[in-house]
């Protein structure tokens, strides 16, 4: 019994001191803030495809995809796109940083035009 109280009053000397120590601890951080915003997007209008990096070679391929459309607002922001062939993504693009009003975004692996169905745009940031 008496080892008992021994440990129990040595793990809360220990316990007391761990807080104790953790209290004189000084924290030096950003600003961390919760809100909403009504304005939700930088292009209320849309983006529309201006062009494809098309190499002809045998096989050909697609090697990227030129946005144009972008609205000023999105300055800053990344943009990311996935390209799809019946709903299943055969590659993606991006970050690519949104600096005018066309971007060209390199697609992680070329793809054949013809597995191209679909492309998806997102604009983050």
């Amino acid at each position: 019994m008496k080892r008992y109280l021994v440990a129990l009053t040595v793990g809360a000397a220990v316990f007391a001191l761990a807080f104790g120590a953790a209290a004189t601890l000084s924290v030096n951080g950003e600003v961390i803030q919760a809100g909403s915003t009504q304005d939700v997007v930088c292009d209320s209008d849309g983006v529309l495809v201006d062009g494809w990096g098309l190499e002809t070679d045998n096989p050909a391929k697609v090697y990227y995809v030129r946005i144009a459309g972008i609205a000023p607002e999105c300055a800053g922001a990344d943009m990311f796109v996935n390209v799809t062939n019946n709903g299943t993504e055969i590659t993606e693009g991006g970050p690519e940083p949104i600096t005018g009003t066309t971007a060209t975004v390199d697609f992680d692996t070329p793809v054949p035009p013809a597995d191209i169905t679909d492309l998806e745009v997102f604009i983050e940031g």
